[in-house]
């Protein structure tokens, strides 16, 4: 049986219980917001490699879905770390190269993102196998983004959208992965912007969204199709993903600023409507990062506050048109005594929904960030 937090209807007021930093592999109770919730430390460097020099041994980002398709496998610790679920076995990724996204149909494929090419990674084999490859397209590239690191697959392995940079102008590539090719291209200057931040295709292979620099110090974000016709803009802002409704449908979060720092601030709106599109603009506390990577829970966001101005926590929200429904998960005990990107929450669901992987440096400084798994407790 899957559990999770129970439901409320509005945000509670809450102190974090103080709780010991846990030893890695052993479980803490915390029961801030009335149920026992299980936290455990899932990456230290005294029991884990760390391949990302100079990095700490967090979590990559909220947008990444860190467990495999049937949720027996998870990442932690950069994309060559991968732990196994049931006792956190250390696997090494080593040999995977580059950026990698599970498969969201098959438990043991990676899909990486080296270079010059995409590679189908087997993590049990560890058989490597080319699916495209696009020195053709520009000679002289040696490496090949996933959407600066922030972009998803469709929910049926199908399309990829990647990038690649030749004379410091970014190229946008759409990829079918079940055929190897390529099957729309744009440069951001083609499209009529002078930068981009990144570019991703949507959760149901529909879409593709762009997420462009103007002059406007917001990105502006607009929906295209999968050939790069402009559909429509849909809103500025930072801290964005791409998910779907109940029904399939893509849509669109937001963890957004508001001039007020409590979560009373939380509010739901549905401003846009094309074809099944939606937006609903998600406001927490201070800052924060989204993610809609429970694929088989859809219609929830999930999202990270920072804790810097106020209490943090991680807590998630159903983005429909029906009465707000949120479920609050643990504090992120995040220090407030320097910045740190590195340090920040950057919370991202199970494929089912009922585990949070995050960052926490336990209110302590930057350099002592760990990922952690919250889950309810059995």
């Amino acid at each position: 049986m899957i559990l999770f937090p129970k439901t409320v209807k509005t945000p509670p007021k809450f102190t974090p219980k103080v709780i010991a930093e846990p030893t890695v592999n052993v479980g803490v109770i915390d029961n801030t917001f009335g149920l026992d919730m299980m936290i455990t430390k899932v990456s230290d460097p005294t029991v884990t490699k760390n391949y990302r020099t100079g990095m700490f041994l967090g979590h990559d980002y909220s947008k990444e879905q860190f467990w495999n398709a049937d949720e027996t496998l998870i990442k932690v610790a950069s994309r060559q770390i991968l732990e196994n679920v049931k006792g956190y076995k250390t696997l090494d990724l080593s040999n995977a190269g580059g950026t990698s996204r599970w498969s969201n149909l098959r438990p043991d494929i990676q899909f990486s993102f080296g270079s010059s090419a995409i590679f189908e990674y087997n993590v049990k084999t560890k058989v490597k196998t080319e699916i495209i490859n696009f020195k053709h397209l520009l000679p002289d590239t040696n490496r090949v983004y996933l959407g600066q690191s922030e972009g998803t697959l469709s929910v049926d392995d199908k399309y990829v959208l990647v990038n690649i940079v030749k004379n410091k102008i970014m190229r946008n590539i759409l990829v079918d992965l079940t055929k190897g090719i390529i099957i729309s291209n744009k440069s951001c200057l083609e499209l009529g912007f002078p930068d981009q931040d990144y570019f991703t295709v949507s959760k149901s292979g529909k879409y593709i969204i762009g997420n462009v620099k103007t002059e406007d110090p917001e990105q502006q974000k607009i929906l295209y199709d999968l050939n790069f016709k402009k559909l429509k803009e849909i809103g500025t802002g930072s801290h964005r993903d791409a998910g779907l409704n109940a029904y399939g449908e893509d849509i669109y979060a937001r963890a957004g600023l508001p001039s007020a720092t409590n979560l009373e601030t939380l509010e739901e709106y549905c401003p846009y409507t094309i074809s099944e599109w939606r937006e609903f603009w998600i406001k927490n506390a201070t800052s924060g990062h989204s993610s809609m990577a429970a694929n088989n829970n859809p219609e929830w966001v999930y999202l990270s506050t920072s804790g810097i101005l106020t209490p943090g926590c991680i807590f998630s929200f159903r983005a429909h048109t029906g009465p707000p429904e949120m479920k609050f998960w643990v504090p992120t005990r995040r220090g407030n005594t320097a910045f740190s990107y590195s340090s920040e929450v950057k919370g991202s669901p199970s494929r089912s929904g009922d585990k949070i992987i995050y960052d926490s440096d336990w209110l302590k400084t930057p350099a002592n960030t760990r990922a952690y798994i919250a889950e309810v407790a059995k």
